[in-house]
């Protein structure tokens, strides 16, 4: 039988455990032996559990954590994720710009700014017309080119009451001066400005108000008849060829009289003397 079994166990290459009988074992309850180990092994478990430092642990644990979170590893995926938002913000400026460029041009709204151009240079080298410069107490005025005489000037000085000094002579304009030669042999030098011009402390203005004046020209003359009508300044100067000169004068509404008798029939626009025409100058 015996023979039969370890022939099968042989051939099977495995032993069949057999259940262990308690019954069959003998345990004596008072055995000192057990209870010494019993008590060794509770006594030492309670030893081990105080011996435990409650803060000892809590900072090994933090450090095994720490160990864990290696900072290098930290680093790389703070830097991609860096990387990644600007990557995300660069395709995103890329995909916006495209569509406003694409989407939008056809609404692009060119915007103009245009400067306005500064009167006063322009006013003053005009030779074309009168020009008159003006400040509290000095008024210039500059007559139009006529065919046979250039560049004359008046010039006058007021108060209150009206005019203290008057002159007149020829005046010489190049870029940034003007000068004024008197027939009384004086001279001034003004510097022409952005907006004004200015001579030893003297500021003169553009000041094209209560000023007109009449010209006729034909191939053989010229005359000139310009008129300053401000109240208490009135004054004219009359130029025809080699007379010329500066006079008080009286308007009404037919006729502008010299004080030395001449006398110009006023019809519309125009003026008439001697049977010459004069036509309002712009």
């Amino acid at each position: 039988m015996n023979n039969n079994n370890n022939q099968n166990n042989n051939n099977n290459n495995y032993v069949t455990p057999e259940k262990v009988d308690l019954s069959k074992v003998t345990v004596n309850q008072n055995d000192n032996m057990l209870n010494r180990e019993r008590d060794n092994i509770v006594s030492a478990t309670i030893q081990a559990n105080q011996a435990i430092n409650t803060n000892q642990a809590r900072d090994v644990n933090n450090a095994i954590k720490v160990k864990k979170h290696n900072p290098i590893i930290s680093f790389i995926i703070v830097i991609t994720l860096f990387a990644l938002a600007g990557f995300l913000s660069y395709l995103g400026y890329r995909l916006i710009s495209k569509y406003i460029t694409t989407s939008d041009a056809k609404y692009t709204t060119t915007t103009t700014t245009t400067t306005k151009a500064n009167p006063f240079p322009k006013y003053v080298y005009n030779r074309e017309i009168a020009r008159k410069f003006q400040n509290d107490n000095m008024v210039l005025i500059l007559a139009p080119t006529q065919k046979d005489f250039s560049y004359h000037y008046i010039l006058f000085t007021k108060n209150d009451a009206g005019i203290i000094h008057k002159e007149e002579g020829a005046y010489d304009l190049k870029n940034s001066s003007l000068g004024l030669n008197s027939t009384d042999g004086n001279y001034r030098l003004f510097t022409v400005n952005d907006n004004y011009l200015f001579c030893d402390g003297i500021e003169l203005e553009m000041a094209d108000t209560e000023m007109k004046y009449y010209q006729y020209q034909d191939d053989a003359s010229s005359k000139l008849l310009l008129i300053n009508g401000a109240i208490k300044y009135e004054l004219a100067y009359y130029y025809d060829g080699g007379v010329h000169g500066l006079h008080s004068y009286t308007e009404d509404a037919t006729s502008i009289t010299l004080d030395n008798g001449m006398v110009f029939s006023k019809q519309g626009f125009t003026v008439e003397n001697n049977g010459f025409t004069f036509e309002m100058g712009s």
